[in-house]
């Protein structure tokens, strides 16, 4: 394990052999493998320990635990402590990704306080496996399906080669001790049910299924390097840049066979992708002059070319109509409009991505503008009106924040919901509604 670990290790930091790494330590076996192999291969290393603060007792015997194994190894740690559930409520995501967001961003400020050229984590193949499977079920497409990449800007992941078998046998016969995280025997998240119940059943009914996946997903990632090389090269000839104006020929891009991942590899940098790329695709067949808006493009199809202009070359579109036929909308936000009967089988979904609205109560067209200052509306379940400002207040909004909300008016301006937030009270479904308006955000 040592010899292959030095050997990998090795070959991903080539560029800086003696460069100073920060390594990820959690308190989990991986993570105390990692950081007692790297403390054997004595290379400059520092420790970094991140309290998320999520399981009471647990999470700071976590941190007693690391602090004690840093001081019997002689290696410098750093420990910060996180609000991770106000972060997460805050920027509207979850747990996993609040966690995921905060570490490596402390992560990467503290490499660079501490010249650190390299962050290790320790990822490895069986993560490697459950991975595959979480993106091939949130319909990822080669670069997702190929995993993790070892070797990601200055993240290394020097424990891909090892199986979780080889990291456990190491810890036993080093007498490595090593805390359970509880939450992991939990199927609260995809990744938990994937490892404790999708894969355990697959393995017991498909022998040889294991070594298979890590020979398969191997295979992906050394397509995925050549699919990226000849998209390059097509992208090359496909891309005509002119001050700042991105041109697509129309006749070259409609030869490929596979458009849609073309379009994707073509557009994605500049902001289009998802249900909007969809649009566009669609778009390729009609009339000329179809205009689509990402956060920070324009994007025009004309007879021949497809153009892309900065937002900052242009005049800022402040407000958008929707008319009454009109059943989905991709700019500014992506938006479905379904109409469904108030009746025995019609039941609410509780989302903030989703709204109903009582369809007799609505005046057309709408608007979906940005909020200004005096805006008010009522919040759903509140009898009184409320200044938008006094609600961002509320949910603690940074001023970031504030400038990506989108409002939904109806034809006198009354603010309907503040999207992927909360409707107004105002047009509410009630008992005496026939008709409901269901509008759904898709992100």
């Amino acid at each position: 394990m040592e010899v292959q670990f030095e050997k990998f290790l090795n070959q991903l930091i080539k560029s800086k052999p003696d460069g100073k790494i920060l390594v990820a330590i959690s308190g989990g076996v991986d993570s105390i493998v990692l950081a007692h192999l790297m403390r054997r291969c004595g290379k400059a290393i520092v420790w970094a320990h991140c309290n998320f603060g999520l399981r009471a007792e647990e999470s700071d015997e976590d941190e007693t635990f690391i602090r004690k194994f840093a001081d019997d190894l002689h290696v410098q740690l750093f420990v910060k402590h996180f609000e991770t559930s106000d972060y997460a409520l805050q920027n509207k995501m979850s747990i996993q990704m609040a966690a995921r967001e905060l570490r490596y961003s402390w992560f990467q400020q503290l490499a660079k306080e501490q010249g650190c050229d390299f962050i290790a984590v320790a990822h490895h193949l069986d993560d490697q496996i459950e991975t595959f499977f979480i993106n091939l079920f949130r319909s990822s497409g080669i670069r997702g399906l190929s995993g993790m990449q070892s070797m990601n800007g200055n993240i290394i992941r020097p424990m891909l080669f090892a199986q979780r078998i080889d990291i456990e046998n190491y810890a036993n016969l080093n007498r490595l001790l090593f805390r359970e995280d509880s939450s992991n025997s939990k199927n609260n998240y995809l990744r938990n049910n994937i490892r404790n119940q999708l894969l355990p059943l697959m393995y017991k009914l498909i022998d040889g299924s294991k070594s298979g996946m890590i020979q398969s997903l191997d295979y992906l990632s050394q397509n995925e390097i050549l699919y990226k090389e000849l998209v390059c090269k097509e992208m090359r000839d496909l891309l005509q840049i002119d001050e700042n104006i991105v041109r697509i020929e129309k006749a070259k891009l409609l030869r490929f066979g596979a458009l849609e991942s073309i379009l994707f590899e073509c557009l994605s940098s500049y902001g289009f992708k998802g249900l909007q790329l969809q649009s566009i695709l669609m778009a390729l067949d009609s009339e000329p002059g179809a205009t689509f808006l990402s956060s920070s493009h324009r994007l025009t199809i004309n007879r021949e070319w497809i153009e892309i202009d900065p937002v900052e070359n242009l005049e800022i579109v402040t407000q958008y109509i929707v008319n009454k036929e009109d059943n989905q909308v991709s700019v500014p936000v992506n938006l479905k409009f379904s109409y469904e009967q108030n009746d025995t089988e019609f039941s609410l979904i509780k989302s903030p991505e989703i709204g109903y609205f009582d369809a007799e109560m609505l005046l057309y067209p709408f608007i979906i503008r940005k909020w200004k200052s005096g805006d008010r509306f009522i919040p759903f379940g509140m009898q009184g009106s409320k200044l938008l400002s006094d609600f961002f207040i509320d949910q603690h909004f940074t001023k970031h924040q504030k400038e990506k909300i989108w409002l939904l008016c109806d034809a006198d301006d009354s603010i309907l919901w503040v999207i992927g937030l909360r409707v107004s009270d105002n047009h509410k479904v009630t008992d005496q509604t026939k008709s409901v308006l269901k509008i759904q955000l898709d992100l």
